[in-house]
């Protein structure tokens, strides 16, 4: 109660300056309307008319007070309201509420936001947020992908704010959640403030035309030398998710009157990376930056307060196929969390790859009961993720590279639109609808966009992959999607069916690189498919090594003169224990026999002994190395 009592003694003094300010404003409002009369007498009698002036009646005037009365219940509860949003983090994985001061990390911020970026060097000029927000008098607005840490970040500033150890030049918080709004009118944000101060405002006049945009330009008038008398800051969260483009176009008309006028006061306002694409006078405009490696390690401690606990957890994610998808906050926290709950990570990491997805594409806005209307007939959150999976396969075998032009993405669109009913030249307006929806595909530099996250790239491609009827118009594009199939193995409905068909019946008829075999195997084994343990994934496995260190492969294969380093193989050795080999007790001598090594460099020539029944996909001759040989012949 005390804290509410200095609120309103704060209040006060800031009505009792805008009362002051408010003079001139009914002054001026007053020789309007004497003019008015004025010309609208001199329109009827065509003569000039020196003697008019207003009755008393026609005289515009205002009071305005504070309500003692409820004036400590509504700030009461307003500061109550930033309190509860302020102090906890909350998600479906989460079983309970988490403080936030117990997990939160202060983010930096890019001072060039990625799209305005011509170079990487731009990407090292960064500020800490908190700094970036109240380290001067320009109003702030912060872009960030989804679960970048907006919001959350926007609680701290409230924390600081309304504790005891408030530091900076404002004194009283204002907390206004797009989402809120029930109905945008052109003062929405004048409205919301002075339904949460107890502002008291009485007009006396003639009720005319122009009564009424008189009393909105007092009341504007007024709203804003009392924001500036408190030093106030106005925390608005998530511009992003206002309906539609008319609302926005609303609270954009608003926003620029207020930063023109508000001085003393400050704005904070936070949106998604895509949808702002606006400038806002007197004001910054900074996007959050992905974790680093000292921020994780730092968010991480925090959250499991377990050191070895944390260092299990980092190793586990460092070493995974996902790792990137860590440097968001908001991955990173669903991670520990479940982390927390099972005392590891999952072990394949589709789980986390689906989780990541549907996080940014759907599962986000569902908790907190948002939704985002489509532009374009049809193109909804089903529809989005089909796109994606086929423009990530596009991308990919067509530029080999993770980071992609404007050009590069409007020629993928062309190539690929009509088959999901988009129109052929609203590129621009797709990609801008994809990355404030999803998050999945980001403008990440001048003329320049990228998946969310490499691995997401590979998994969206791999999800393509895998529900196309046939492999044959992928075939030719093997050598660029080592691991893209692997997760497409992982994926399948069914891992072995999948593995089986894809080793020897495309595999078998193509040559490939010593790197691709590398880049397939090793990701394979971070993959961790759920194999059926049958002898035919044994020996097709056992095809798969031949036909990577087959030496008659002197075309694509790097030891084309035979020289074979077994070490160089000891990943397969890895990949025997994924597939449990040595589980399934396989019997090479069922399948080939013997027929002798290759210049005594470790691999061993075996020929097939008959066609087994069934098995007639089987190759004549392969190559393993003569460890596994003694391995599997024993």
């Amino acid at each position: 109660m005390e804290e509410e009592k200095i609120y309103l003694e704060l209040i006060k003094a800031g009505i009792k300056i805008a009362s002051d300010s408010l003079t001139k404003v009914v002054s001026r409002i007053n020789e309007n309307r004497l003019q008015r009369k004025r010309d609208k007498k001199q329109k009827k009698t065509q003569e000039k008319t020196e003697r008019i002036i207003l009755n008393p009646s026609e005289f515009f005037d205002v009071n305005i007070s504070i309500d003692y009365e409820n004036s400590i219940t509504k700030i009461q509860n307003h500061i109550n309201e930033i309190e509860r949003w302020a102090d906890v983090i909350k998600f479906s994985d989460l079983s309970k509420k988490r403080s936030l001061n117990s997990v939160y990390i202060q983010l930096d911020t890019y001072v060039v936001p990625v799209k305005r970026q011509f170079n990487f060097n731009e990407k090292k000029n960064t500020l800490p947020l908190e700094k970036a927000v109240l380290s001067n008098k320009e109003h702030c607005v912060i872009l960030g992908q989804p679960g970048a840490g907006k919001t959350t970040s926007l609680k701290k500033i409230c924390n600081l704010i309304i504790t005891e150890n408030n530091d900076t030049q404002y004194t009283f918080p204002i907390l206004l959640r797009f989402r809120d709004l029930e109905e945008i009118v052109k003062s929405s944000i004048l409205n919301h403030i002075l339904n949460i101060t107890p502002i008291i405002f009485e007009f006396a006049g003639k009720k005319d035309s122009d009564f009424n945009s008189d009393i909105e330009k007092v009341r504007e008038e007024a709203v804003i030398t009392f924001l500036n008398s408190i030093n106030a800051i106005l925390i608005l969260d998530g511009f992003d998710e206002l309906k539609d483009s008319n609302s926005k176009n609303i609270i954009l008309k608003e926003l620029r009157k207020l930063a023109s006028k508000l001085t003393n006061a400050k704005i904070v306002l936070s949106c998604r990376t895509g949808e702002f694409n606006y400038e806002l006078d007197y004001s910054n405009t900074f996007e959050i930056a992905p974790l680093n490696n000292n921020q994780i390690e730092l968010f991480v401690n925090k959250w499991l307060n377990d050191e070895s606990k944390s260092q299990d957890f980092l190793n586990k994610v460092r070493n995974s196929p996902f790792a990137d998808t860590s440097i968001k906050p908001l991955s990173l926290a669903h991670l520990c969390t479940i982390y927390q709950r099972i005392g590891n990570i999952p072990d394949q990491p589709k789980t986390i790859y689906r989780k990541v997805v549907n996080l940014l594409i759907e599962e986000w806005d569902e908790q907190r009961a948002i939704t985002r209307e489509s532009a374009f007939d049809g193109f909804q959150t089903d529809q989005k993720f089909e796109f994606l999976t086929n423009l990530s396969y596009y991308l990919t075998i067509n530029y080999q590279t993770s980071t992609f032009s404007v050009s590069q993405f409007e020629l993928a669109y062309e190539n690929i639109s009509e088959y999901h009913n988009l129109p052929l030249k609203k590129a621009s307006e797709v990609v801008k609808e994809l990355e404030s929806h999803t998050g999945l595909f980001i403008e990440s530099g001048y003329d320049k966009f990228e998946f969310v996250h490499k691995s997401i790239q590979e998994y969206l491609s791999a999800d393509y992959i895998v529900k196309l009827p046939s492999l044959n118009t992928v075939k030719k594009n093997f050598e660029h999607l080592g691991s893209e199939l692997a997760i497409a193995v992982s994926i399948s409905s069914n891992s072995s069916l999948f593995f089986i068909e894809l080793v020897l019946n495309y595999f078998n008829k193509t040559k490939l690189s010593n790197e691709f075999y590398n880049s397939f195997i090793s990701r394979i084994i971070s993959e961790n498919p759920a194999f059926k343990q049958e002898e035919l994934i044994g020996v097709t496995a056992l095809v798969l090594l031949s036909n990577w260190i087959n030496p008659e492969n002197k075309v694509l294969n790097k030891y084309s003169k035979h020289d074979v380093f077994i070490d160089e193989y000891s990943i397969f050795i890895e990949f025997s224990k994924c597939l449990n080999l040595n589980d399934q007790k396989l019997k090479i001598s069922k399948y080939y026999k013997y027929n002798g090594g290759v210049q005594n460099k470790g691999i061993a020539e075996l020929i097939r002994v008959k066609i087994p029944e069934n098995h007639r996909r089987l190759p004549s001759k392969i190559f393993i190395t003569n460890k596994l040989y003694s391995e599997f012949n024993k």
